[in-house]
C-alpha cells in the first residue's frame, strides 16, 4: 500500500479536532499540528487524538480494481488529491468555523462542478477493458464523513444494478468516443429483478445523486432515491473509448474493509 505525503504538515489549510471531537464537531487550528506519519488503514473518524489538523487521506493499493497509474500518473493523482482537498478547503472556509459532518458533505456534494472544474482525468484508465465489470475504482481522498472515488469506463463495461445504504453524488468528467448513461429502476426487494423506469445519458459536466429509498434529496439533481446502473458504450472499433466519472459517498471512509464501497444490495441483472 502506497501513502502520499498528504500529512498535516504538508498543507496550510485544513480543519482540525480536538481529543473529543465527534463526527459532527469540526473547527479551526489553535495551535500548530503534529504530523501524522503513518494513516495505513485508518479513517478520519479514527485520526489520532494527538492531532489537531483533521488531514486528508489518500491511498493507492487498496482496492484491486484501481486504476493502472504508472509513476507520472500516481504524481497526478496526488496533485488531483491536494487540489481537491485545497478547494474544498477554501470552500467550507466561507461557511464558518464549526460545521457538522451533515453540512459539510451538503457543501461539497453541491459544488462538485466547481471543485473538480481543473482536475487532471488523463492519468485514469480501465482496470480490465477485456471485462464487463472490469471498470476501475480509485480513492480520491477520504475526508471528513465523505469518500470521492474515481471511475473509469471502457468498452462495453457496466455497474450491477444497485442501490445506496447513503447519499451518493455523482459527475461526470470526461466522456471520448462513447456514451455514458445511467439506468434507473423502481425500488424491488432483494433478489428480486427491478423494473427499469428511466435513463439518462451522462455528457460530461452532468450531475446525478442516488440514495436510500427512505430517504427524500428534494431538489438535488436528475433524479431521486431509485436503484441505479452505469453502462458505457464504445463507438470506436478499436476501443480507443472512456469515460471518467467522479462520485462522492456520504458517511464511508473508503479505507476501512467494509466501507469501501457504498452499496447496499445488489441485484440480478435486468434487461
Amino acid at each position: 500500500m502506497k501513502i502520499f505525503p498528504a500529512t498535516v504538515a504538508a498543507l496550510s489549510l485544513a480543519r482540525v479536532t480536538s481529543p473529543n471531537t465527534t463526527i459532527g464537531s469540526i473547527c479551526k487550528k489553535t495551535t500548530p499540528a503534529s504530523p501524522i506519519t503513518n494513516t495505513a488503514g485508518l479513517s478520519l473518524r479514527e485520526a489520532p487524538a494527538t492531532t489537531e489538523r483533521l488531514p486528508y487521506i489518500s491511498l493507492l493499493g487498496l482496492y484491486k480494481n484501481e486504476s493502472p497509474l504508472n509513476e507520472q500518473g500516481k504524481i497526478i493523482h496526488q496533485q488531483n488529491a491536494a487540489q481537491t482537498y485545497q478547494n474544498i478547503e477554501r470552500l467550507l472556509n466561507k461557511h464558518g468555523a464549526f460545521l457538522s459532518a451533515d453540512t459539510i458533505y451538503k457543501i461539497i456534494s453541491d459544488n462538485v462542478i466547481t471543485l473538480f472544474k481543473n482536475f487532471n482525468a488523463s492519468p485514469y484508465q480501465a482496470y480490465n477493458a477485456h471485462d464487463e465489470h472490469g471498470y476501475s475504482k480509485t480513492l480520491l481522498l477520504s475526508y471528513s464523513n465523505a469518500a470521492i472515488q474515481v471511475f473509469v469506463f471502457t468498452g462495453q463495461q457496466q455497474t450491477p444494478v444497485h442501490s445506496h445504504p447513503d447519499s451518493c453524488k455523482s459527475l461526470t468528467l470526461r466522456v471520448e468516443n462513447g456514451t455514458l448513461s445511467e439506468d434507473l429502476y423502481y425500488s424491488a426487494e432483494p433478489q428480486s429483478t427491478p423494473k427499469f423506469k428511466a435513463g439518462h445519458v451522462r455528457t460530461p459536466g452532468s450531475t446525478g445523486v442516488v440514495g436510500p429509498e427512505d430517504k427524500v434529496f428534494n431538489l438535488e439533481s436528475l433524479h431521486e432515491n431509485d436503484l441505479h446502473r452505469l453502462k458505457f458504450e464504445c463507438h470506436d472499433p478499436d476501443g480507443h473509448c472512456l469515460a471518467v466519472h467522479i462520485h462522492t459517498y456520504k458517511n464511508i471512509d473508503g479505507i476501512s474493509a467494509d466501507q469501501q464501497a457504498s452499496v447496499k444490495n445488489i441485484y440480478p441483472q435486468a434487461a
